[in-house]
Order: C-alpha cells, then sequence, then structure tokens
C-alpha cells in the first residue's frame, strides 16, 4: 500500500460513544514518540474531542482506564522502566502545542511503573488513576521516561495533526541524553502517537459496523443481504446473543440471528437473511442487541435510498478523506450486483482537494480470485478530468452488464497525479467490497486486508433509465471588467428524447455574489446527447468565494440524484475605475462580453476605462476599426471651466473624457459605446454651473453628454469656450436607469456614426453648452401617417435636418431632408409608414458638411388596416378600414367597464380597399371609450377620448 496516498479529513478512527476508541490513521512511524527510544524521554501531544468522542469517558463510570501506543517494530530492551503517563482536559480550542519548556502543572498523574512492550500493535497501560473527561474539551497526554535506558529497534505509529488539520503541531517531545529537568525542551511536531483508550465493562457488546448499501436500486439490487460487525469489549464470554434487523420507513423487514459464543476482545461478522425492497424511498437499518452495562453501543443505524436505478456504497454523509497514487497508476473499483442484465449509463463520483487529475472510468467482471476484479469489460475511451465534488459523468454507450456482481471504478492515468478519490469512514471496513490494482505486482487487493483506513469509496454506477436527465458539468469564463459566463451541461441519460424547452436548468450562486435564473433547452436532446446552457452577462461585483448550483427538472425523471451540480469561483478583486496613472495610455482590448469590447489600461487590468460595441448588428462590420483603433481615457485633476462673467455664460466639461484614434480605418455605422464615469464628478460639473448661474443671475441650460466632430478632445480653452464647446454635438445616453457593471455605472450611446472624443457638459448663458440642442423630438401616429415634430435652441451654423427611418433600430435610410431656417420649429410627415414599427432619427448636417445623430424615437405603426382619426375627438370621428376582401362589419362603442352604449344596428358592408365611415359621438359625455369592429376572423378595439 506504499503507492498509496492518503488525505484524511479527520485523522482518527473511533466507535462513536464506545468506551474503546482508537485515534488511528496511516500517518507513518516514528521511534521519537510513544515511549521514545533514546535515554530518556518526554513527549505531549493533543487529541480533540471530536476524536474521542464528545460523551465518552465523562464520568466516573466511565472513565479512561488504560491507555496504549501502538508499536510497528519492537526493539530489544522491551522493559521502559520508570514511566510516568499524566493526563489533562484543555479547552477545545487548544489545538496546537509549540516549542518550549514543560510542565506537569495542571495535570492528573494516571500512571507510574514499568511497561513491558514485546509484540507490535497496541500494549494496553493499565492506569493507576482512572481519569474522567470534561464534556467538550480535549485531551493533552504527557509521558515522561527517566530510566536512563536506550530502547533501539522501537517504532511507533503517528496519527498526523488531528481532526481540525493534518498539519497541525499537535504534539511536542524530548529524545535525548540528558536527563529530564525544569529546563528541558519539547520541540514541536505534527506526528503524535496513535493512541487507544478503554474502560472495560464486564459486558460490553457492540454493535461495531452495519454493512448495508446506501443506495439501492430495484429490482436490480435485489435481494440485498445486510450483515453487521459484532464486538465483545466486555470481559467476560457472551452466549446465545440475540442479533436484531429492523428495517423502517419507505419498506418494513426483521430479522434475528443469533452468536453462540462471543469471547472478550472476539469479533464476529452476523448475516441475516436477505430482503426486496418494493418501495421507494428512505429505509432506516438499524441493528441492536439486548442492553448490557454500557448501552450506548448497543444499537448502530444506517441509511438507505431505495432508488430506480444508483448503487452506492456511500450515504448522505460528506466524505471522509480522499485517496490516489503519487508513485505510479492506481484502479480503484467497488463491489456491486445486479440481479438481471442491465446497462450502465452513468457514473456519480465525487473528488476531493485538488482538481483538474486525470482518469478514466472501467467496469470489471468478478472472476478474479477470490471474487476479486476480473476482466476488463469497459473503459472510457478518453481522458475526463476531475471537479471537487460529486461528478455526473455520461457515459458515451450505454455499458453492459451480466446478471452477478461486478465492480465500477475510476482509473488513476497519470502516476504522479492523485486524483484524491473520495471515501467515506466505514470502521472497520467489509471485507470482499473495495479493491485497488497493486502495479508492482498485478494483483487486485482488497483495501481490509492492508490497511485500517475506512475506504468506503464513493463511486455510484447508475444503470439505464426510460426519462433521466442529468446536470454533468458547470463552468465559467470571464476576464478583468466583464460579467461572468457560467455554462451549465445538461445531458440525457434516458433513452426518451429530451423536447426543446422541457428540461428547466435553473442556476443559484451564493457567497459573495447572489444570482439566480432558470433556462430551458432549446434544442431536442436525444439518448447519450447533451447541450449546454448558457447564462451571460452574471454581474459578480464582490471579490470573494462564489458557490454555484446548478440543477435540472424533467418532468417525469426517473432519477433525481443526478440533477444538481456545484462549483466554486473566485470573483475579484472589485471593479474599480482607472484612475490617473492610465491618462494617455494606450489601452489594451481586456475581454469580449455579449458584443462589447472591453478597453483598460494594461497596467491595471481591473479598472474600467470604456467599451465599444463595434457592430451591433452582428453583420461583421467595423473588422478593422476594432482591431487597429487605440482608444484613451484623460482624468484631468479637476472640471474644466469657460466663462464670462460680464455675459453671464459659462460651460463647464467634466474631468474624465474619451478619445478613440481610428487609425485611418473607416467606420461603419452604428457603434455603441460605453463610457464609465465617477457620477460625484458629475455632480460637481452641475454644481459648479448651478453656482454661477446663481451668483451672476445667469441661465441654467440643459446638460448633455457630447463627442467632437473633430478627431479629439482636451478639456482646455481650445476645445471649451464659454459659449459652448466647439465641434462637438449632443449624444444620448441611454442608461437612464443608471444601470451599473460589477459596481461601476456608466453612459451608453447607441448608433453613433462615429467615434472620436468626448464627454459631459453643462452651461450657463441664453444658448446651450453645445452648438446645437434638440430640446424637443416627438414622433406620433396622425391617421395613416407618421409626424414628426421637433424643436431647436442655439440653432448655429446648421444647414439642414435629414430624416432617417429604420425597420430595425440598426440599419437607416433616408426618408426626405428638411432646411434649417432659423424658426426652431420643424416637423417632417412621413406619408407611407412601414407597417409595424418604425425608427426615426434625425442627421443635423451643419455648414461644414459635418454632422451629429439624434436620439431614436420608436413609432408601432397600425397593421392591422383600422384606423381612428382625430383621436381625441370633440364631436365626431373618421373610422377608416383598409379591407383586403369585401365583408361585413359589426361596429359598437363601449366604456371602459365593457358596456354597450353605441351599437350600429346593421352590419355595415365593406368593399375592398380603404372604407371610411363617419362616427357621430356627439351625444357621448366626456370621457374614454372604445370603439370595436367585428367580422369574420377579425376582432379589433381603438381606446378614444371623447372631450
Amino acid at each position: 500500500m506504499k503507492a498509496i496516498l492518503t488525505i484524511l479529513f479527520c485523522g482518527c478512527i473511533y466507535i462513536a460513544k464506545s468506551q474503546t476508541i482508537t485515534i488511528d490513521n496511516t500517518g507513518g512511524t516514528s521511534g521519537l514518540i510513544g515511549l521514545g527510544n533514546n535515554l530518556y524521554h518526554a513527549s505531549e501531544s493533543l487529541y480533540t474531542s471530536d476524536e474521542i468522542g464528545a460523551g465518552n469517558f465523562t464520568s466516573v463510570a466511565t472513565a479512561i482506564e488504560k491507555i496504549a501506543f501502538k508499536a510497528v517494530a519492537v526493539g530489544a530492551t522491551t522493559t521502559f522502566n520508570n514511566v510516568n503517563i499524566y493526563m489533562k482536559n484543555v479547552p477545545s480550542t487548544t489545538t496546537t502545542l509549540t516549542t518550549g519548556t514543560y510542565t506537569t502543572a495542571g495535570y492528573t498523574l494516571v500512571f507510574s511503573g514499568s511497561v513491558s512492550i514485546t509484540a507490535t500493535g497496541f500494549t494496553d497501560i493499565t492506569l493507576s488513576t482512572a481519569f474522567v473527561r470534561n464534556n467538550g474539551d480535549n485531551l493533552q497526554v504527557l509521558v515522561e521516561r527517566t530510566d536512563n535506558t536506550s530502547h533501539t529497534g522501537f517504532t511507533y505509529q503517528t496519527s498526523n495533526g488531528n481532526s481540525v488539520n493534518l498539519t497541525l503541531t499537535t504534539t511536542r517531545r524530548y529524545n535525548g541524553t540528558a536527563a529530564l529537568s525544569g529546563s528541558t525542551v519539547l520541540a514541536q511536531s505534527a506526528f503524535r502517537p496513535a493512541l487507544r483508550l478503554k474502560h472495560e465493562f464486564v459486558t460490553d457488546i457492540a454493535v461495531q459496523e452495519v454493512y448495508t448499501l446506501g443506495r439501492l436500486p430495484i429490482p436490480n439490487g435485489t435481494p440485498h443481504t445486510v450483515t453487521a460487525l459484532i464486538k465483545n469489549f466486555g470481559t467476560t464470554t457472551a452466549n446465545n446473543l440475540n442479533v436484531t434487523l429492523n428495517i423502517t420507513g419507505a419498506n418494513t423487514f426483521t430479522d434475528v440471528q443469533t452468536i453462540t459464543t462471543l469471547t472478550p476482545d472476539a469479533s464476529q461478522l452476523v448475516t441475516f437473511t436477505s430482503f426486496s425492497p418494493a418501495v421507494l424511498g428512505n429505509n432506516n437499518i438499524a441493528v441492536s442487541i439486548p442492553a448490557d452495562d454500557f448501552t450506548a453501543n448497543d444499537s448502530k443505524s444506517s441509511t438507505q435510498i431505495v432508488n430506480e436505478n444508483t448503487w452506492a456504497y456511500a450515504d448522505g454523509s460528506a466524505p471522509f478523506g480522499s485517496t490516489g497514487s503519487t508513485s505510479s497508476t492506481v484502479d480503484f473499483a467497488a463491489k456491486y450486483n445486479t440481479n438481471i442484465n442491465t446497462s450502465i449509463i452513468q457514473m456519480r463520483l465525487h473528488f476531493s482537494n485538488t482538481p483538474g487529475r486525470s482518469y478514466k472510468i472501467a467496469f470489471w467482471d468478478a472472476t478474479g480470485p477470490g471474487g476479486s476484479p476480473g476482466n476488463l469489460i469497459w473503459e472510457s475511451p478518453v481522458n475526463l478530468t476531475t471537479n471537487l465534488g460529486y461528478n455526473n459523468i455520461v457515459l458515451p454507450t450505454p455499458v453492459a452488464i451480466n446478471a452477478g456482481d461486478f465492480y465500477a471504478g475510476v482509473r488513476q492515468v497519470v502516476s504522479a497525479s492523485s486524483i484524491f478519490l473520495s471515501y467515506q469512514k466505514e470502521s472497520p471496513i467489509r471485507q470482499g467490497a473495495f479493491y485497488y490494482y497493486n502495479v508492482p505486482t498485478s494483483t487486485w487487493i482488497d483495501m481490509n486486508a492492508v490497511t485500517t483506513t475506512p475506504y468506503r469509496l464513493m463511486i455510484e454506477p447508475k444503470h439505464l433509465l426510460a426519462i433521466n436527465a442529468a446536470a454533468i458539468s458547470i463552468s465559467s469564463q470571464s476576464a478583468a471588467n466583464c460579467t461572468k459566463n457560467i455554462n451549465v451541461t445538461i445531458s440525457n441519460a434516458g433513452t426518451n428524447p429530451i423536447a426543446p424547452g422541457t428540461a428547466a436548468v435553473t442556476l443559484n450562486i451564493g457567497g459573495a455574489n447572489t444570482y439566480n435564473a432558470t433556462l430551458n433547452n432549446t434544442t431536442s436532446i436525444n439518448a447519450g446527447g447533451n447541450e449546454v446552457i448558457a447564462f451571460n452577462g452574471i454581474n459578480t461585483p464582490n471579490s470573494g468565494t462564489n458557490y454555484d448550483t446548478a440543477f435540472v427538472t424533467l418532468s417525469g425523471d426517473d432519477d433525481q440524484l443526478n440533477d444538481t451540480i456545484a462549483s466554486t469561483f473566485i470573483s475579484g478583486p472589485a471593479a474599480t475605475l482607472s484612475g490617473a496613472s492610465s491618462n494617455g495610455v494606450a489601452l489594451v482590448k481586456n475581454c469580449e462580453d455579449a458584443g462589447w469590447t472591453y478597453y483598460s489600461d494594461p497596467a491595471d487590468l481591473n479598472s474600467y476605462l470604456l467599451s465599444i460595441n463595434w457592430d451591433p448588428g452582428n453583420s461583421g462590420a467595423n473588422a478593422l476599426p476594432k482591431a487597429n483603433a487605440i482608444p484613451r481615457v484623460q482624468l484631468d485633476a479637476g472640471f474644466f471651466s469657460a466663462t464670462d462673467i460680464p455675459t453671464k455664460k459659462a460651460t463647464y466639461t467634466l474631468q474624465r473624457y474619451w478619445n478613440v484614434d481610428l487609425m485611418g480605418n473607416t467606420l461603419t455605422a452604428p457603434v455603441n459605446l460605453r463610457f464609465f464615469y465617477n457620477p460625484a464628478d458629475k455632480v460637481l460639473v452641475d454644481n459648479a454651473a448651478s453656482n454661477f448661474a446663481t451668483a451672476n443671475i445667469g441661465t441654467l441650460e440643459p446638460s448633455q453628454w457630447f463627442q467632437l466632430t473633430a478627431p479629439s478632445f482636451v478639456g482646455d480653452a481650445a476645445h471649451v469656450i464659454p459659449d459652448f464647446v466647439l465641434n462637438s454635438y449632443p449624444i444620448y445616453n441611454s442608461n437612464t436607469l443608471n444601470n451599473t457593471i460589477n459596481g461601476v455605472l456608466y453612459a451608453q450611446f447607441d448608433g453613433l456614426a462615429d467615434i472620436t472624443g468626448g464627454t459631459y457638459a453643462t452651461g450657463v448663458g441664453p444658448s446651450t453648452p453645445l452648438p446645437l440642442l434638440l430640446t424637443n423630438f416627438e414622433a406620433r401616429q396622425n391617421g395613416r401617417k407618421n409626424l414628426l415634430t421637433w424643436r431647436t435652441a442655439n440653432e448655429i451654423n446648421v444647414q439642414n435636418f435629414e430624416i432617417e427611418r429604420s425597420s430595425n433600430g440598426i440599419n437607416f435610410s433616408s426618408i426626405g431632408e428638411v432646411a434649417a431656417n432659423g424658426t426652431m420649429h420643424y416637423q417632417f410627415v412621413d406619408n407611407t409608414p412601414l407597417k409595424g414599427t418604425n425608427y426615426y432619427r434625425l442627421k443635423i448636417i451643419d455648414l461644414n458638411s459635418s454632422y451629429r445623430i439624434s436620439e431614436t424615437k420608436l413609432l408601432s405603426f397600425n397593421t392591422s388596416g383600422i384606423i381612428l382619426y382625430p383621436n381625441p375627438l370633440t364631436t365626431a370621428a373618421m373610422l377608416e378600414i383598409d379591407a383586403v376582401n369585401a365583408g361585413t362589419f359589426e361596429i359598437s362603442i363601449s366604456d371602459v367597464a365593457g358596456t354597450i352604449i353605441q351599437l350600429n344596428t346593421t352590419y355595415t358592408i365593406i368593399q375592398p380597399g380603404i372604407n371610411r365611415i363617419p362616427v357621430n359621438v356627439a351625444r357621448l359625455a366626456p370621457g374614454t371609450y372604445f370603439i370595436n369592429v367585428k367580422s369574420d376572423g377579425l376582432k379589433q378595439s381603438i381606446k378614444f377620448v371623447k372631450q
């Protein structure tokens, strides 16, 4: 077993609430512990309450009477004279010892005399003073030997660290030629001695272990046999001892077996009559013996899930440790039985400690010596990679398994890379159930025969079912400054196809950040097939550990054990804004996220600066500008101001601004831009303008984000004058809800025709901080036409307004123009609007041919062919019906409660084409009404207001 690396989460093996406690793992050996091997020896060691059992040895009637160290090798001088053993209770918070001098103060002397060790294993030392533990306290043991005699050749088994941590220094010791004194220094170590503590009763029979399955499939796993290990810890022989099995819960069963004779310190495995559960659900399996002098160990229970397709030794408890090899490849296998031929489609495995290790899944028959693993039935064709926690693996094809015993297991394929396969505590482990393959001897080794470590391997095969969706992996991708994308892969582990939209996948994130969302599969998933469910754009502004849990829900799913998968990821540090250190730096592409390219200072990738969506329409546009553009962001010491007190004019610009150099590449509109900024800086600008207006009795003008027609912007007098920002035009922030990304606020500008330089400005005076400002831009439906109206302020050097229209908000084309005449009031009529949604914007063209783009207005044109105008109305209106075919219509008017208050008495005959029907509403009281039009295949109501 030297090739096996064992990682224990709790370095002990003990029988809960029994009065024999063994703290004994395969940590190693040493001659410096136990009673030592030099002329003089002293050592102190700590053992935790968890290792001993909080309630053990806590009364006079149950006090510690014997102590034993475990000898691995015996030397020539087997008698140790002048031995003193001390014990004391210490707080549960005391878990380590440090190098220093020792003292017997506070200890109880529990033994003084000679000890003889003539054989390997534990040798009991009977205490002269029994020791009572405090419930919940840790135990500290001091050993002194002053016989001035060498005991070379003795080595003892170690028990590394403790249940808190395997690397803790839980002991300190001295082995030397100088006699012990008040100044003797003990050196700290993690290698304390393995220990056994006892309190003996006259009659003390224990149910030491119950052997069953944690998950039992029916009918494949039936009939099922439960066994139990019974041990006599007392000082008298037990005769005709009845051992009772009682199964309750989803299924019920009782059986009694009798042990004829059980001598002190002897054990016997009891095999109960097999039973065949028929009901799915949870069983409680309890084994008990009649009450004796110590009743706490007279019974032991185990839980079992009766299910349709899963075999497992593991129950619902957490792993106790993990195992693998650091010197060679190794195979691990667990034995199961099926009473009929079956097909395995999945494996559920648990790995601990370190992820990313390579392995394969394998199956063997049981034709080896003594029923050990024999012929290899199947192994996975490619290497798999371990993830921490449970791993649900759907096999590429079902593996046929014949009725009878078979083995399911894993193969570590890299010799120096332990896979850390998890196991649960079972002490002692059952025989003939768990094996590993010894490479040097080319043999399978029963783990029960070679180690006291409780290897109940967490290997769970699953056979094929009809309806079975499995969550098999969860992974995340992100970069600094980007939101996180988490992919959950689900698989069809059943035989029936999973139809699109029928498998719901829910992702929960807890820990440093929180998130919850549910998405459905979009494709049909055939047997053995997968689909990746992508959860994109997840904000994780807080740094720390996050816990992902994903589960799939499918109606009729026959196996819920594989529905959930979990992982962790580290987020952070928390996103911040860039500082002045990034001024003038050519920004680099940091990451891509949902179409946006994020740019950062290469020396500060965790700070936000700028993001550009170069191709909002996903048409493949702007590949060259995206590849070659050099964005920069500047953060000045403060905002820039240009003021003229006599004229009561002032313009203020934000201290943070952007510039993008396209390096001569032509940009294809539209593009979108996100500029990250500090809202406090914006408040400073607004307050400065407000204070100037108050102090100089000026007029505060509307503030505006802007971009230049010139290549770049600088906050200085060459770009900003008291009247306005030179060569600028307004752009509109679509992030009106002040959304953030990872906690950082941004302004978003959609539909830009160019990217130059810009920021935020506000002003004081009779105009605006920009050369022209649209103070009002509206679009509304007027009959079968759409009417656009707009107003301007500070109309300087404007040549004309070009009206652009789009059906999708991305691709715009010109439908007309209006000359700029200085009136500040304009309108345009779209006589032939598009059926459905119309997007309108203005292209404002200056005398120097530069231009800027307005915000976009959306108008849904009535596509049903029925309109009412005017609306609101006074006494009469026109109902216009654009009919494809001739027919009859019923026309009525109802109030907001749906009550018909006016109805034509005959059906109105409609001809193909435009039909105009006068509607008289003179008798209606002012209010809101609906005109209702109904014919074969059509029913529509139009709301109108009677004034």
